[in-house]
């Protein structure tokens, strides 16, 4: 088979074959460049994760640094840690303890007084507060009745009936929570329902005192009416007594911000003024009786 003829500078005496590929060398090396370039960057790329693979490295054993425990001189041990967990310090004696449980946290329980019938009126009618939340007692209410409310109305606390005879019946509270948080509960209404029911008795007593006075609990705001922070649908409305003073309370229209003082009634030079006044943020009304006039 014939192999053809090429000729190179025909007539010319140029070398047309070396300037052709010269100029295809030049065209190429645009595409050359780039492969350089392409070549650089997996080099840089190859050494960024190396980089990276050993700060990962470096960071998991600084993490390791974090740990008291591995500085810690001292060791410390539990023969049962599901029911005690121990920890110490580098200043922790060395020495062997026992730990004797002398009784067990309990949730908060209360009971009313006995009722002679389950499903009866019981002819109380007002409204009570459980963790801050109102509960609306009817007159036609009975037992039953005030326990769904009660548990329906989602406030943290179990109600149920112990029946001890069936002439002997009663509603027991108790707290979701074990422990010392247990619930809340006051009287809204003005007929003692909590006293009427036996949760409490006729004795009064001042719940959170402190030196020369009392606060009350805490409220999401000192502006807005405490029947309305209760979310009472009939705020009761009322007299207490301050010393000798009287004062006048609607839980429909009263803020907790009252910053006031009682004047005394007789104008005794005796007779020191009780001063209100309210404290943020908790919003609590503080009654405190004035060191001097």
């Amino acid at each position: 088979m014939s192999q053809g003829i090429s000729f190179s500078g025909l007539g010319s005496g140029l070398d047309t074959d070396a300037i052709i590929r010269q100029l295809t060398d030049i065209e190429r090396r645009p595409i050359g460049l780039i492969q350089t370039r392409q070549a650089r960057l997996q080099q840089q790329k190859g050494v960024i994760q190396q980089i990276n693979s050993s700060l990962l490295t470096l960071s998991g054993s600084a993490e390791k640094l974090s740990d008291d425990d591995l500085f810690s001189i001292v060791k410390v041990s539990s023969d049962d840690t599901s029911r005690v967990s121990v920890s110490a310090t580098n200043e922790a004696a060395s020495g062997t303890f026992s730990v004797e449980v002398l009784g067990l946290a309990q949730a908060r329980s209360l009971s009313t007084r006995s009722f002679t019938t389950l499903d009866s009126a019981l002819a109380l009618s007002g409204e009570i507060v459980l963790n801050d939340k109102a509960v609306e007692i009817t007159a036609d209410d009975s037992l039953l009745d005030i326990r769904d409310s009660i548990n329906d109305a989602n406030l943290g606390v179990n109600a149920q009936i112990l029946s001890v005879s069936g002439a002997d019946n009663r509603l027991i509270l108790t707290a979701d929570v074990v422990g010392s948080k247990g619930f809340g509960i006051k009287d809204a209404s003005s007929t003692d329902v909590l006293e009427s029911l036996g949760f409490t008795s006729s004795e009064t007593a001042v719940k959170t005192a402190f030196a020369n006075g009392a606060r009350s609990d805490q409220f999401l705001e000192d502006t807005t009416a405490i029947g309305t922070l209760l979310s009472l649908s009939t705020p009761a409305a009322g007299t207490i007594t301050v010393g000798d003073q009287t004062v006048d309370i609607d839980l429909a229209t009263d803020s907790v911000k009252a910053q006031f003082q009682l004047k005394q009634s007789t104008g005794s030079d005796d007779c020191q003024p009780v001063i209100a006044s309210c404290l943020r943020p908790s919003s609590t009304c503080i009654a405190c009786r004035s060191i001097g006039r």
